[in-house]
């Protein structure tokens, strides 16, 4: 994943941000931090998939 997309991450789930704060610390648009969550999730979502096909 990623360094921008996992920096969404965390600040979104660990620290509570939202998408504008994000935007702000990130120096983007709050349009860019949905889709780098979104591509994110979807790529967390795959590996978990994968991880549970593997057991």
């Amino acid at each position: 994943m990623p360094r921008r997309q996992r920096a969404v991450l965390v600040l979104r789930f660990f620290e509570g941000l939202d998408d504008t704060e994000i935007a702000q610390v990130l120096g983007t648009s709050p349009v860019t931090v949905r889709s780098n969550a979104s591509r994110a999730l979807a790529a967390l979502r795959r590996h978990a998939l994968h991880a549970q096909e593997v057991l």
